[in-house]
Formats: C-alpha cells, structure tokens, sequence
C-alpha cells in the first residue's frame, strides 16, 4: 500500500507541475506593427535568448507571405462554433475547409504539420526533405536550420524554427493570428533546446529548456513522411478514443479467458465518451460519503461495458465490485491524487491480421515524447467487429517488456488495490 500510495503522490506532483507549466504564460512577446516594425519596449528574451531584430523582420515577411497564400480560402471558409470536452465553445473551420488550406499549403511544396489527434505532442510532417538536409548538415557538425509550419483549427498559422547554431540547440516559434479578415504576426520566442533526436523509426524527437520562471519541459516528436492512412484509422477506431491514461486497457495483460488483470470501473467513462461522444458527468450518479466514491446506476454502466465486451454478468459484479444496496457500481472521477501520469502515450500501429474467426490483431508500438522514446512499449491487442458497426474488445498482450511496471498504474478504488 505504501508504494501505491507513494505512486499516487508522484503522479499528483507531474500533473501539479504541467498545470502550472501551462498557466504561465510569458507578457514578454513583441508585437508586428502595421508597417512591418516591432515595438522594442518590452524585452524579447524567452527562454533566455534574444532574437535579433533583422530575425524577427525575416520571420515576419515569410509568416506574413505564407498567409497570404491562403487567405483567399480563409475567408471563404465556414467558420463554425465547436465545444471541446472541456466544455468551452470556440470558433473553428469546419473539417472539409480545414482540409483544404492543409492540402493547399502541402501542394505548395510548404513544409506543413499535420496530427490525426490534437494537443498530443505527436505530428506528421509533410515535404520532409527540409529535415532530411538539415538532419545531415548536423551529422557533421555544421550550423543548420529548418522551418515548419503548422495550421490552427480556426486558421491560425504557427511558425517554428529549429536550428542547430554554435554547438546549441534551438527552437524559434512565432503565430499568425486573423482579424476581419487580415492576417496579424506576433508571439515571437526563441528557446533552447535540450535534447533532439532523429530514430530509426524515422520520428525526430525533442525537448525544450524553459528559462526562470517557467516550469517544466515540453516535448514533442514530428514524424517524417507520410503515415498510412489504414494503419492511422485502425488507431482512432479502436484505440484512441480510449487512449492509455487513466485506465489499463492497454497496458495490462488480460483476456475473454482471464478477465483477472482489467478495470472495468476506471475504464467506464472513456467508454462512455467513445459510445455516446459525452462526457460521463458525476451529477448523474449518487456519491456514498463513507466509501468515498460515486455508484453508477448498474443499467447504465452494464450497457456501456456490455457494448465493447462479451463479460459475463458474475465476472461483470465481482471485477467491478457491483454493490446491491447501492444498485450499481462504484466509481471515482479522475484526480491529481488518484492516477498515475505516464506522460503523453500515443499508438503507433505496426501492422495487423485478420484471424480466421474475424477477429483482428493489432500490434501496437506506444510513442512517448515525455520519455524521449518513440518505443515506451509494445502490446498486442484484439478486437471483434459486429455486425452493427461496433466492436468489442477481446484480449491484449503486453509484448515488449514482457514483464515490469511501465506504464505505471493504479486502480482509483481503493478496495480494488489490493485484488
């Protein structure tokens, strides 16, 4: 129990210290004026380095030029009103014109980012052969610079930069921001590098050096080239929408034959959102003050777990400890003190079978910019398409390592830590 507990602690601690990472935000971030100059007023060190004042004129012409290309189908583009899980609305292209800018910029031969899933740290990049010279140029040591750029979903631009310049290593960034119509360059940030690195798997993985008074490290990883489509919606289909944190679907071994190792009760919500695209609210259930947890009604949860598993009902009450006093099952929200953060896992599907009895095996590597890998680990997961367009999930084996502690996890219920 106590390194369980200790477990929970630590992972309370990593999350404290994203939150603030993300509050603060720098005031110091020169401004384009209307005829191209910049207000020098405040300081433009960030991440204690200085962009010289011819850099920030260059950075805004090209910005400036690139926008310009496509604002042609910005301003034709629907605008739109999306609401996040979060619950906040904000305006955004709608998908078909989102598209259309991105191929645009990609059939202009402009080094653009693209990411099957938003804010995970994982992007593709697409006309690659910037990188591949810069990456050679490195190899030998020489200076050497390349500049990507990615689009908004509400058609924005960001520019980023990374260069290799007296034995450093750098990342320069800037955004174009749109008003009536008119396109405004700002937010201009030089920041050291501290690590980067080009694997065999053809991902370039990298680190920032946030200085004082920032607070941790953001990390990223760019794949080069092209992904395969097939592969990419064989991840959204059946793993992304659950995805790896907060549960142990995919990182646990576990069976139709041995349900042993997996949760159902922390697994509960991410299946609800992928069923009913909602957010499982706690006000719809009762919360029990002494066990310190929620009961979801049983028809609800016994619906949801029912649709993407073939789990007999006894095993069903035992595994989820379904109580018949509460009618349901017991459940906590997700907290700094009650779950483990592993860093941002993303998968990465290598291939796949189909098995003679329909079923089809996935093998997945977990990509990890947090922990400077693109191979954190690897497991092996099967599904069973239905009939009705759904799937259920039917086993999954942790295959590389086969055995150890990572990703690290921890049951939310306390009465399930020790089963």
């Amino acid at each position: 129990m106590k390194v369980k507990k200790l477990t929970y602690v630590l992972g309370m601690m990593v999350i404290i210290l994203a939150f603030v990472s993300c509050g603060q935000k720098s005031s110091s971030t020169p401004n384009s004026q209307a005829d191209g100059s910049f207000d020098q007023s405040s300081s433009v060190l960030l991440g204690a380095v200085m962009i010289e004042p011819s850099e920030q004129e260059r950075i805004v012409m090209e910005c400036t030029a690139i926008a310009e290309s496509y604002a042609h189908l910005y301003k034709s583009a629907l605008k739109e009103h999306a609401t996040s899980l979060y619950a906040t609305s904000t305006m955004t292209l709608s998908e078909d014109d989102f598209d259309a800018i991105v191929n645009f910029l990609s059939e202009s031969n402009v080094p653009i980012l693209t990411a099957e899933v938003e804010d995970n740290e994982c992007e593709t990049l697409i006309n690659i052969e910037g990188f591949l010279d810069f990456w050679r140029k490195i190899e030998h040591g020489d200076s050497a610079a390349f500049v990507v750029y990615s689009l908004g979903r509400d058609g924005s631009l960001f520019y980023h930069k990374y260069s290799y310049e007296d034995d450093r290593k750098y990342c320069t960034e800037a955004s174009v921001t749109w008003s009536d119509d008119a396109a405004s360059v700002g937010n201009l940030r030089k920041e050291e590098l501290a690590f980067w690195d080009y694997t065999e798997k053809g991902n370039f993985l990298f680190e920032r050096v946030y200085a004082p008074p920032w607070m941790g490290n953001g990390r990223g990883l760019i794949h080069m080239g092209p992904d395969n489509n097939e592969l990419v919606k064989i991840a959204k289909d059946y793993i992304i929408s659950v995805g790896y944190y907060g549960n142990n679907i995919f990182s646990a071994n576990w069976s139709e034959d041995d349900w042993e190792s997996l949760n159902f009760n922390d697994l509960f919500e991410f299946l609800y959102r992928s069923k009913y695209n909602a957010i499982f609210e706690d006000r719809l259930c009762e919360f029990d003050s002494e066990q310190s947890c929620y009961y979801i009604e049983a028809a609800v949860f016994e619906s949801v777990i029912g649709a993407y598993f073939s789990v007999p009902e006894d095993v069903l009450h035992s595994r989820a400890l379904y109580s018949e006093l509460n009618g349901g099952y017991p459940w906590q929200t997700i907290t700094c003190s009650n779950c483990v953060y592993n860093g941002t896992l993303v998968p990465d599907v290598r291939n796949y079978e189909i098995n003679d009895d329909g079923t089809i095996t996935i093998d997945v590597d977990v990509l990890c910019p947090t922990h400077r890998t693109d191979h954190f680990f690897s497991h092996r997961l099967t599904v069973r398409p239905l009939s009705n367009g759904g799937f259920q999930h039917v086993s999954n084996e942790i295959t590389v390592p086969a055995a150890g502690d990572i990703p690290l996890y921890c049951p939310r219920i306390e009465l399930q830590q020790d089963q």
